[in-house]
């Protein structure tokens, strides 16, 4: 089984900076789940930045629900 790691952000700063701060998130999941017995080579990151589609947010909770890293389980 393999585990697809996939990192957002909000809204804030420049493409790169949201790419930087994706990867950041992706590399502590990333070492989470090797300390709880994942194998490396099961995981595969993808620093996605800002979600394409979705409209900015106005408020702090918004912004929080946009940080995140969604694992995906694949076969």
């Amino acid at each position: 089984m393999e585990v697809m790691l996939v990192g957002y952000t909000d809204d804030q700063g420049s493409r790169s900076y949201q790419l930087a701060v994706a990867e950041q998130r992706l590399e502590v999941v990333s070492r989470l789940l090797r300390g709880m017995g994942v194998q490396g080579r099961q995981l595969r990151r993808y620093p996605v930045g800002r979600e394409m589609g979705i409209q900015g947010c106005s408020d702090a909770e918004c912004r929080g629900r946009m940080r995140r890293v969604e694992l995906i389980y694949q076969d």
